[in-house]
Formats: C-alpha cells, structure tokens, sequence
C-alpha cells in the first residue's frame, strides 16, 4: 500500500515572497523576444517581436536601432517601420533581405546595418522618441540592468516565459514552448537564455498559449528511503490547480500506471512556494523505477511533468551528511554595509572524491566551494554569497549539493537583501 503524505510547506518569509512574485513578471507591451546576430553572413541575422498582451498592436512609424558598445553610433535596422500589425501572443520577424533562416521574415533591412557583438538593440515607438524594449549585448554600454551574454555562434539568446524558463524548457517539446516569451524585468541578464541553435517564429507562426501556465514546478525528486521511494517536488505558482497525480513505471512496465489513488490536493491559485510529497512503499529491491507527476486543473485537464528515476537500494552512505547552513537565511554578502556569510558543514563516512557546489533553484552552478580528494571526517565551509567571479548573487532560494563517489545530498538555503 502507498503511503501518502501532502505537506504543504508555506515558506512564509513576506518579503522574499514579494521578491518572488516579483520575478515573473510579464511584459504589457510588445518585446525583443529572440535575437541572432551575423555568423558567417547577414543571411543568419534576425531580432524577433513578440505581443505578449490580449490586444493588436500597430507598428506604424516605429523604429528599430543598434547601437555599437559604447552607444555612440547608431545603426537604423528600420528607420520606419510600415504599417504591420502584431496580433495577441504573436510573433514579428525582421531580418535582412539576404536573410534564409527557415520561416520567412515580415519585414526586411539593409545588409549594411548588421547587428554585431556586444551592440544595443532598441525598439521605440511614437516615431522614434519612445522607448519600448532594449537589449543589451556582452560589454554593451546601453542595456537594462545588465547585459545578456553575446549569442554563440549559429545560436541565439532567447527571451523567457517565466523566471523559471531555460533553453530545455523553451526548446521544442519543452514544458513552456508554447507558453510565449513575455519575462520582463527590466535585466536583459535575467530575461534571456542563451539558444545553441535558433528558432524564430514570424507573424505566420502559431500564436502562443495565452492561457497562464497552470503549474510552474521548480524541483521534483525521488530518493530510496525506508524500503520504500519517496518523491518530492516543488511549485513557484499554481493556477486553478485542483491537485496531482502520481504515476510510476519500471523495469517491468511499457507504460506509466497512476499509482496515486486519490487526488493530492493543490493550492488553487497561489504565488508562493508549496512543497508536496508522495512515499511509495510498493518496490522491489534493485529495481529502476520512473515516475513523474501530473497536475489537474478545476476543469480536469491534466499536464504530466518530466520523469525522474531512482533505483531501490541505491543509498547514500549513513555517515555521509549534509547539515543546513547558518544561518539561514543570511543575507547578500555586502548589500547591507557589511560582509555577511553562512556556514555549510559536512561529514564524510569514507574517503573518495568529494563535490560541493551552490546551483540556482533552475540548476545553473553558481560556484564551487570544494572540489576535491577528501578523507573520511567532519568538515565546514563559509559561503559570503557570492558567485565565481566575485559577484553577490540575487535574493532567492539556492541549493547546494554534496557529491562523493557517485552519491549526492542537498539542501536549499535562503539569500535575501
């Protein structure tokens, strides 16, 4: 018989919360969605726009620019623009007129006004005086906040659909390929991912999802314990969310069956982070088992999530132990006119190779703090918040991960202003 625990953990710390509805914030106006800049020839070129809003918007007399680093020179991309629509959750694609990517563009301009590293992409509005959207490239000085990394080559950086969004989920089949490209926070650096190979869309594409996503799940795991699995995962939001289901297949199985037999109740609609938990005690030692779950909204449409596989028996060592920082939650090292730090502490139960690094809750590394041979014992490690290249990492939640021989733990640590 399955065990079922629903553990809803509030994390009720108000004012990271109003931080973290504050990350996904999606635009009111039209955006600089995608962007890939000359490879071999101005025939890779492109920026896309994308309308995030319910309503058409006419272009008619707007301008787009790129203006070199230092943002003394000016490059009209379209000097004006002609009169073209954008309809609701839709796409513009403009592009030289050597362009040959693999949909058409809407609206052309000169080869001789390339877009190149480390330039500003503007778009403005009312004839050229009204700033909408900018974008930032590499050491651009112009930006928003901070500039996006150029895109490598053949690729492009590609605008998010929620704070959350990476170029998995945004690539095609990915949880938010359909979900628009609508994050707006004013930092091109936080509202970009970069692409390995481009996909733009034009005004003939299909019209995004303008639905909100039902579920944004931010973690799911599964972990042997007690004879049994037990199955963890998170939610940024929720909306209209009725509940979930769990589903499991293994060796055995050629195809997922629920093994949740009642509905796990969700939130309804909510904007802070909620923990559930499911324990399948119905496994076979040395077994491989996938399981994945999916979320049910008011009206019983059902989205299944990614699948995360753990084999029964496969235990971390017992003397292998990750402790929970202190203190926690600490504050960004600087921000408030002093050097603040948390403390990690570990116990190995034998010697091997060890790992222990600090990820944003999307999985990027933020930096390593022990890469190395380690003999068995009790260690500890200060963190001043911080990133590899000495910069203090934003509010929000982090995880750091324990690695040795094959074998990892975690656990998450709060950063605040």
């Amino acid at each position: 018989m399955n065990r079922l625990f629903c553990c809803v953990l509030g994390m009720c710390i108000g004012s990271f919360f109003q931080g973290l509805r504050a990350q996904n914030s999606i635009a009111d106006h039209v955006v600089i969605s995608e962007v890939q800049i000359a490879g071999g020839s101005a025939k890779d070129e492109f920026v896309e726009l994308y309308n995030p809003t319910q309503t058409s918007i006419d272009l008619s007399g707007w301008r787009l620019t790129a203006k070199t680093s230092s943002g003394s020179t000016t490059k009209n991309l379209v000097t004006t623009f002609p009169s073209v629509m954008i309809k609701p959750y839709s796409f513009l694609l403009i592009a030289p007129d050597e362009y040959d990517g693999p949909v058409p563009r809407d609206v052309a301009y000169s080869t001789g006004s390339t877009i190149s590293s480390n330039n500003t992409i503007i778009l403005y509005s009312d004839n050229g005086v009204t700033i909408v959207d900018m974008v930032g490239l590499g050491t651009a000085t112009l930006k928003e906040t901070a500039t996006v990394a150029n895109p490598v080559a053949d690729g492009s950086i590609e605008r998010k659909a929620s704070a959350f969004s990476d170029a998995a989920s945004l690539s095609a089949g990915g949880s938010e390929e359909h979900a628009g490209n609508g994050q707006d926070t004013d930092n091109n650096a936080e509202d970009f991912v970069q692409q390995p190979v481009s996909r733009p869309q034009n005004s003939s594409s299909q019209p995004e999802n303008d639905q909100p996503i039902p579920v944004q799940l931010v973690s799911f795991t599964a972990r042997y314990e007690d004879g049994g699995v037990r199955l963890q995962w998170s939610t940024a939001t929720e909306t209209e969310n009725y509940g979930f289901h769990v589903f499991r297949k293994d060796d055995r199985d050629s195809d997922f069956r629920r093994i949740s037999g009642q509905i796990i109740p969700g939130a309804g609609n909510s904007s802070r982070m909620r923990t559930y938990g499911f324990f399948d005690e119905d496994v076979v030692s040395g077994f491989r088992y996938m399981y994945r779950i999916a979320d049910v909204d008011f009206q019983g449409n059902m989205t299944l999530h990614e699948p995360v596989t753990v084999i029964a028996d496969a235990v971390v060592p017992a003397a292998m132990t990750l402790e929970q920082n202190y203190p926690n939650p600490f504050a960004v090292a600087g921000s408030q006119g002093h050097a603040s730090t948390t403390t990690i502490r570990f116990s190995l139960g034998k010697a091997g190779p060890v790992q222990l690094a600090v990820y944003s809750i999307d999985g990027r590394r933020i930096i390593t703090l022990v890469d190395e041979e380690k003999s068995a014992g009790d260690y500890r490690v200060v963190w001043n918040g911080r990133d590899e290249a000495g910069h203090a990492v934003s509010s929000g939640i982090y995880l750091y991960i324990l690695k040795l021989s094959g074998f990892q733990v975690s656990q998450k640590m709060l950063v605040i202003e």
